[in-house]
């Protein structure tokens, strides 16, 4: 078997060295220098981005995700970020148990405001009388806004507000 062995090795060997061995007249690289030439600039040098459409940069709305339970149409100020949400009274499991986000906008208050009570006006969420233009009601759940100036930072924004209710089944009897 040994024997079969170098057999194979040699056979392998002597075909691969005459493998490559050159063929005669054939040229490698180095033998001359290959013949460079001069090409025509095309089409593409002529092409520039100058007459091109540029898209408007998007007006950034809300970053970052609002919990699920957050009710869609309770407004949250624009431009904002989302910072912070939970609960209130550190209980979730609790059918409309109040919960909280906390939102920056880059705006002033006075703006923030403004666009709050503008939006409150359209929305199915209803002035609570004598409570002031940001504390609102809806089928006798309740939601209230808390604006803080953060200086240069523009406004923060606590949104309080009931846990959507969800449909439970009936427990089995």
């Amino acid at each position: 078997m040994p024997g079969l062995v170098r057999l194979a090795t040699l056979t392998l060997a002597v075909g691969l060295l005459t493998a490559c061995a050159r063929a005669p007249g054939a040229r490698g690289l180095d033998d001359e220098q290959l013949e460079t030439v001069e090409v025509d600039a095309g089409v593409t040098a002529r092409l520039t981005p100058d007459g091109d459409s540029v898209a408007a940069p998007a007006a950034p709305e809300l970053a970052g995700a609002l919990p699920p339970d957050y009710p869609g149409d309770l407004p949250v100020p624009l431009p904002s970020s989302v910072v912070d949400f939970g609960s209130v009274d550190g209980v979730d499991e609790v059918d409309g148990a109040q919960r909280f986000v906390l939102v920056a906008s880059p705006l002033p208050a006075a703006e923030v405001e403004a666009q709050l009570i503008r939006a409150l006006k359209t929305s199915s969420w209803r002035a609570v009388p004598g409570a002031g233009p940001l504390r609102r009601q809806q089928a006798g759940r309740f939601a209230s806004y808390r604006l803080e100036a953060a200086g240069r930072e523009g406004t923060r924004v606590r949104i309080e507000y009931p846990a959507r209710r969800e449909s439970r089944p009936a427990p089995p009897g």
